[in-house]
Order: C-alpha cells, then sequence, then structure tokens
C-alpha cells in the first residue's frame, strides 16, 4: 500500500476511535484508493444522502486535522508495523468480526498459531491466579498462543506464564503504544516482543488509557481466539465483556467454575449457566479444539500425570496421598488429619479434581487409577 493511502487510513482511524468502522470500510471499499475520499466531490459521488454527507463531512474534518505525517514517521523509528484492514497481514480473523478495527499497531510480531484468550478480574484471589497461570503456562508449552490484555491482575498473569514457558503470547491495549498501561508493565511488554509475541493497539500512539476504550478493545481480544476463557470477576467485569463479544462472533466461550459465596463467581458461574464450557482443567481447553486445528500441537503434556507437569502444590499432594492410603476419604476425615479450614481444603480438593487424579463418590473421594505425585 502506498505511503498517502496509510496517511489517510491514519487519520480516519484517529477520527474513528469512537465509532464503529463498519461504514467507513464500506466506503473506502468503494474508492480505487483510500485516499481518495479526501478528493473534491468525492461524498457527492458516492454518498446519496445528504444528512449521512454532512455527518461525513463533519468526520472528515476531524480526521484531517491529525498529524499523519508525524505518527507515521515516529511508528518508523518505534519499530511499529501498521497494519490495515486492506493489507494482507492484516489477521483474518479480525476481518471476519461485526466491528473489524480499521488499522492495528503492533510492536512485534503476530504469531500464527492457534490462539486461546484467557481473561480476568484485576484483583484475582488466589484461586484465580493459581488457574490462570496453570492454563496459559502450560497452553503455551504446547504450542498455543494466548492473548490478553496486559491488565493488572489476571491478564498480568497470564502473560508472565507464557513468557515463563517460552511461548508467544498477544497483549491488546487499551491505549498508544506510547501510553502503555498499567505503567509497570513496559518491562513485561519488552519481555513479550523479545519472546515473538506483540501488543497491539487500534489507537493512535499518544492516545492515553481511558477508561472508554478498554471494553471496545476486548472485542479484538474475542476476535483473534478460537476460545475465550473467563477466570474470576463479577457481572460488571470486563472479562464478560469479552466474552459477550466471543458469543457475538460465535466463537467458543469457556469458564472457570468458583466458590457460590464468592463475587468474583459470579461472572464465570453466570456464563457457565448460560452455556458456556466449565473449563476444570487443560484437557477440557484441548477438547474443544477441533481436529483440523491440533496440527502443530502438543498435547502428550495433557495427558502426562508426572507431578511436574500438573504443577501440583505440596499440600494438595498430602491430601492426595492420604486419600490414596486410605482408599476412600470423607471431607471430614481430611479435616481431622490436616490442619486446615475447610474452604482451603475444598481449593485443594478442586485442584486434584481438575487433573483428574482423584473422584467424589458417593460422598468420598478416591484416587483415579494409579497415579503418583
Amino acid at each position: 500500500m502506498e505511503v498517502n493511502d496509510i496517511l489517510t487510513l491514519l487519520k480516519l482511524n484517529y477520527a474513528a476511535s469512537y465509532s464503529n468502522t463498519n461504514w467507513i470500510i464500506s466506503l473506502l471499499e468503494k474508492l480505487e484508493k483510500p485516499s481518495y475520499i479526501f478528493k473534491e466531490n468525492c461524498i457527492k459521488e458516492i454518498v446519496e444522502d445528504e444528512l449521512f454527507a454532512d455527518k461525513l463531512k463533519k468526520f472528515l474534518s476531524i480526521a484531517i486535522s491529525f498529524d499523519a505525517e508525524k505518527e507515521y514517521t515516529e511508528c518508523l523509528s518505534m519499530g511499529v508495523k501498521i497494519y490495515t484492514y486492506f493489507d494482507e497481514k492484516y489477521p483474518e480473523k479480525l476481518k471476519s468480526i461485526s466491528n473489524p478495527p480499521l488499522l492495528l499497531y503492533v510492536f512485534g510480531d503476530i504469531p500464527d498459531n492457534l490462539s486461546i484468550s484467557i481473561v480476568g478480574t484485576r484483583r484475582p484471589t488466589d484461586y484465580g491466579i493459581k488457574y490462570a497461570s496453570e492454563f496459559s503456562y502450560t497452553l503455551s508449552k504446547m504450542g498455543i498462543c494466548i492473548v490478553s490484555g496486559l491488565a493488572r491482575g489476571i491478564d498480568t498473569y497470564v502473560h508472565r506464564n507464557v513468557i515463563k514457558a517460552g511461548g508467544k503470547t498477544v497483549a491488546v491495549i487499551g491505549s498508544g503504544l506510547k501510553k502503555i498501561y498499567p505503567p509497570e508493565n513496559k518491562t513485561l511488554v519488552k519481555k513479550i516482543v523479545e519472546k515473538d509475541g506483540c501488543i497491539i493497539s487500534e489507537y493512535s500512539l499518544n492516545e492515553s488509557p481511558l477508561k472508554q476504550n478498554f471494553p471496545k478493545r476486548n472485542r479484538i481480544i474475542a476476535g483473534l481466539s478460537f476460545l475465550t476463557l473467563v477466570i474470576e470477576g463479577d457481572y460488571s467485569s470486563g472479562a464478560l465483556i469479552t466474552a459477550r463479544y466471543a458469543i457475538e462472533e460465535g466463537r467458543e466461550v469457556g469458564a472457570l467454575p468458583g466458590r457460590v459465596d464468592s463475587s468474583l463467581s459470579n461472572g464465570p458461574n453466570k456464563l457457565i449457566k448460560e452455556g458456556a464450557h466449565l473449563i476444570r482443567n487443560v484437557k477440557d481447553i484441548v477438547d474443544l479444539i477441533p481436529p483440523s486445528e491440533l496440527f502443530g500441537i502438543d498435547i502428550s503434556k495433557v495427558f502426562d500425570k508426572s507431578s511436574g507437569d500438573l504443577n501440583i502444590t505440596e499440600k494438595s499432594k498430602q491430601i492426595f496421598n492420604f486419600i490414596k492410603e486410605r482408599k476412600e476419604v470423607s471431607i471430614d476425615e481430611i479435616l481431622e488429619n490436616f490442619d486446615m479450614k475447610i474452604d482451603e481444603v475444598f481449593v485443594y480438593l478442586f485442584e486434584l479434581e481438575s487433573n483428574q487424579l482423584i473422584t467424589l463418590l458417593g460422598g468420598k473421594y478416591r484416587v483415579n487409577d494409579e497415579v503418583i505425585l
């Protein structure tokens, strides 16, 4: 694409920051080149509705005020790539959503692996942190790209564990690439790019992290992903907005079940009640992936019951061995033999159940097969 057309799209994208982009893309598709939209009499030629023509003139007056030349030069100096809707490198998955971004600012390289997004609350519990970390680590080890939003909480743990696993991750942010938010994640951004992942934004380089930007960027997170997995969040959580976008676009949605007396379980439990997939472990995720998408993905670790791959906590191992020694054990027996509160015990039991190591039958827990931890 010619530089003049890229500059045009940078201007239009700036003006479209707070609106739907479908109508702009539809107009541009009628033109031989995007830059023609600023030509005299162009509006008269492609727009019949006078009211819409007046609105378009106002929109273009905002667009033309943006210093696209300066923006383009800064992108080049920072090593930021610009992928417009009309480029071959623009992700095909995003082209198919109902409101695709007009362009993307990309710092790093967009992986071509199968992608799964993991999102959740900014104030997670130990339970949420554990499973966000475990899922992102294991899935990336298998060769799956993990998408999230770089926010505090679950998102940050997700990106960190992908890097720890040596995998690729994509962070979609709600601000410009010169305004990384939260600021403490600037070091994390560098590590993501070093590990062949990328940071994506549809906002101009100096756009501040405004509150209204984040719900909108969630459609990109969902759009890039085969599956969106929600880990903790109340009814108003932004993670649920991402899940809604995924549902609207016909993508798979999963949720980690949580305690009924925790507000952070409201979102995931509601999604499950409405038909989202109940996700207890990585195998539940792998079972959702079509066979055609499994090429190049190492699923062997999902079925390996060694403690190294399962990353079972020491207290869970102690409870596991106690159950194995007794053959079958009730919750009361566990409480009598371990100095733990009942809610703490349930966390460890859920950990063992999620990894398919134990089963609850007739009110008692039993070990599955001959697993050794």
